[in-house]
């Protein structure tokens, strides 16, 4: 038997496989979109330099106030939770599209003031703290969880399983990558110069979940498809 998908690309169901989704994720388009859209979404998610800074963060707190240096640590771990809590509501609401841009927004902009208070030491160690936490819990509303959204919804059942393991595995072998530069690019630019680099990843996630991500808050699988198909939705 054989289906068609939206975009008249059709798979043989008959003995399902894992080389049968291969191909039909590399042959359809609205599927190869997906995987675009996803893969870039998750990578600029760890671009944006979430482990780095979870690492930075207990220098910080122990900067900021050396005798509760490990109750920061637990606020921080709360931060993310209210975060993603916040994601779960707002997204089944707004939309998925407008909150990842705007929680993206803000991640940059804490980003970029942590580099100037690491180049420029203006301000207390306790600002640095405030800016962690806005950090921590824009990250987790945003592109630290709407990510692992969009790819539960907008891959067709047929490549679902393939597609979403694929790109788990590129996050772990990326997240690897970026911590293990993380201290090398810090001897060799400055930390200040690293965040500003994070800075710039989170305004092209802005910039990409703008033009590139289409909105699937409401739709069917198959609307989504049709969504890839045409482009982002409006």
């Amino acid at each position: 038997m054989k289906l068609y998908s939206e975009d008249y690309s059709y798979k043989d169901t008959s003995k399902p496989n894992k080389l049968a989704a291969l191909k039909l994720l590399c042959k359809s388009p609205s599927s190869r979109r997906a995987f675009i859209v996803v893969f870039i979404s998750f990578s600029m998610e760890i671009l944006m330099g979430a482990a780095p800074v979870a690492v930075y963060a207990k220098q910080v707190f122990i900067e900021a106030d050396p005798t509760r240096g490990d109750m920061w640590s637990v606020l921080f771990a709360v931060m993310s939770l209210l975060g993603t809590m916040l994601s779960g509501v707002v997204s089944d609401r707004a939309g998925r599209r407008p909150l990842l841009i705007i929680a993206s927004l803000v991640v940059s902009i804490c980003l970029l003031a942590l580099g100037v208070l690491l180049q420029t030491k203006v301000a207390p160690a306790w600002v640095g703290v405030l800016v962690l936490m806005t950090f921590c819990f824009c990250f987790m509303a945003g592109p630290g969880t709407i990510p692992y959204v969009l790819m539960s919804e907008i891959f067709c059942p047929e490549v679902q399983t393939l597609a979403s393991m694929l790109i788990i595995e590129w996050v772990w072998l990326l997240a690897f990558f970026t911590l293990a530069v993380f201290h090398w690019l810090n001897r060799l630019i400055g930390i200040h110069a690293t965040f500003y680099i994070f800075t710039f990843n989170s305004l092209f996630n802005v910039a990409f979940s703008y033009y590139m991500i289409p909105e699937t808050k409401g739709l069917s699988n198959k609307e989504i498809q049709i969504a890839l198909l045409k482009g982002r939705s409006k």
